[in-house]
C-alpha cells in the first residue's frame, strides 16, 4: 500500500491572499451593518444622543463627549437623514473594532506560547484562522451587532476597548514606547465615551508600575496624557451648555463644575434607579445574573465560550501573553460586573454585554489559532472550519434578527 503523503504546505501567494482576510470581514460586516440600519431614527436613547449630537449638546449621563463630537462629524455624510448618518457612524466603528482586535489576535498569536507549538509549520496561517474566528464571532454577536446598527455608544466604546487591547498588548511586549504613549491616549477617549471603557484601566495601571519599575519612562507620561485628553472633551460640556444655544438638547444643563460633576456621576439616574443599581439584594442580583449569563450563552454559543476558555488557559501558561490574557479576564469581568450590579437596566434594552462580546471572541481566536497550530501543514484548512465552527452560533441568532429577509 502507498504511505499517505502529508498535505502540501500553503503557497506564498495563498497566505498573501489569506492575510486580507480581517480586512474583508471588517469591511463586509459594515456593508451587512449599514443595510440592517433604519433609515430614519430609532427609539430609545439613540433618537436623544443622535440630537445632542447634532447641536453638541450634552447627552443623558455620563454625558458621552466623545461620541457627540464623532456623530456630529458624522452629520456631514451627504446622503440619508441626519439620524442614519448617525447610524453609519456606529457601523464604521464597529467595524474598526472587529479590525482592531483581529491585529490583537494576531499579534498574540504570532508569538508566546500560541506560535510554540511543536507540530507544523502553518504558524502564519493558524494565526490568521484565529484572528478570522475572533472577528467574525464578534460580528455577528447579537448585541454588538444591534449596536453597530443604530445611533449609540456602544461601538465607539468597543473600536477604542480594541485598539487599546491591540496596543497594550505592544506595550506589554515592551519594545516600543510609542505603544504605550499611544495607548494612554485611547484611554483618555475611552474614558469621555462610556464607563465600560474603564475596566481596563486596572490592567494598564498594572502595567505602567511594572514598566515603570524596569526603567521606562513612557509611565511617567501616560496618565498625564490620558486625564488631559479626557478632560479636553468633558469640559466641552459646560461650555456648549453655559452658551445658551443648545438648551433644547441639554441632558441635566451642565453649565458649571457641579452640574458637570453630578452630570457625569449620574446623580440623578443612580437616585431614581436605587432599587435596581448596586442593589444589596441577594435575589435581585441573581435574577440580573443568571438574565445577563443567558444572553451571554445564547449569543456567542458554547463552541465560542468553550474556545475563550482554552485561549485563556493557553495565555496563562505562557509568561509573555499574562498580560494580554489579563487584560481580557478585566474587560469580560467588569463588564459582568457592570450588567449584573451597576446598570442592570441595559439589559433590557440591549446595551449591555458589548465589552464582554470582544472579550470573549478576542479568547476565542487565541484558542482557534493554538488549535490549528497543532495541526501543522493543515492549519490553514482546520483553522478555518474551526472559525466558522466557533462563529455559527452567534450567526445563527443573530442573522435572523438583522436580516430577516435575507
Amino acid at each position: 500500500m502507498t504511505a499517505l503523503q502529508p498535505a502540501p504546505a500553503p503557497t506564498p501567494a495563498l497566505l498573501a491572499a489569506v492575510r486580507w482576510v480581517p480586512r474583508g470581514i471588517a469591511l463586509t460586516a459594515f456593508a451587512l451593518y449599514a443595510l440592517a440600519a433604519p433609515p430614519g431614527p430609532y427609539w430609545l436613547d439613540s433618537s436623544e444622543l443622535s440630537a445632542a449630537a447634532a447641536r453638541l449638546g450634552s447627552p443623558h449621563p455620563t454625558g458621552f463627549p466623545l461620541y457627540a463630537v464623532v456623530a456630529r462629524v458624522g452629520a456631514y455624510l451627504p446622503f440619508g437623514e441626519i439620524a442614519f448618518r448617525m447610524h453609519l457612524v456606529s457601523a464604521g466603528c464597529a467595524a474598526l473594532a472587529i479590525l482592531w482586535l483581529q491585529r490583537f489576535v494576531l499579534a498574540v498569536a504570532r508569538g508566546g506560547r500560541v506560535a510554540d507549538a511543536r507540530r507544523g509549520s502553518g504558524g502564519e496561517a493558524a494565526a490568521l484562522a484565529g484572528a478570522a474566528a475572533a472577528g467574525l464571532t464578534l460580528a455577528l454577536s447579537f448585541t454588538f451587532a444591534r449596536q453597530a446598527t443604530v445611533a449609540e455608544v456602544y461601538a465607539p466604546t468597543a473600536a477604542l476597548l480594541a485598539a487599546a487591547l491591540w496596543l497594550f498588548q505592544r506595550a506589554a511586549r515592551g519594545h516600543d514606547p510609542r505603544a504605550g504613549l499611544t495607548l494612554a491616549l485611547v484611554c483618555g477617549l475611552g474614558l469621555a465615551s462610556h464607563t465600560g471603557f474603564a475596566w481596563i484601566g486596572v490592567p494598564v495601571a498594572a502595567l505602567c508600575v511594572v514598566r515603570l519599575r524596569r526603567g521606562a519612562r513612557w509611565p511617567l507620561l501616560a496618565p498625564l496624557l490620558a486625564l488631559a485628553m479626557a478632560a479636553s472633551l468633558y469640559l466641552y460640556l459646560p461650555v456648549r451648555a453655559a452658551s445658551g444655544r443648545t438648551w433644547d438638547v441639554d441632558w441635566g444643563h451642565p453649565r458649571d463644575l457641579g452640574a458637570l460633576a453630578d452630570h457625569v456621576s449620574a446623580r440623578r439616574i443612580r437616585d431614581a434607579y436605587a432599587d435596581e443599581m448596586r442593589s444589596t439584594n441577594g435575589a435581585v442580583v441573581r435574577i440580573h445574573a443568571g438574565r445577563f449569563a443567558g444572553d451571554a450563552g445564547d449569543q456567542l454559543g458554547p463552541l465560542g465560550l468553550v474556545a475563550a476558555l482554552g485561549g485563556l488557559i493557553c495565555l496563562g501558561r505562557s509568561r509573555g501573553d499574562r498580560w494580554a490574557g489579563a487584560a481580557l479576564v478585566a474587560v469580560g469581568v467588569g463588564d459582568a460586573v457592570y450588567s449584573i450590579w451597576i446598570n442592570p437596566m441595559g439589559q433590557r434594552d440591549l446595551q449591555n454585554g458589548v465589552p464582554l462580546a470582544l472579550a470573549v471572541a478576542a479568547a476565542a481566536g487565541v484558542g482557534v489559532a493554538w488549535l490549528a497550530r497543532q495541526t501543522g501543514r493543515v492549519a490553514p484548512f482546520a483553522g478555518g472550519a474551526l472559525a466558522l465552527l466557533v462563529a455559527f452560533p452567534a450567526a445563527a441568532v443573530t442573522w435572523p434578527e438583522l436580516w430577516p429577509g435575507a
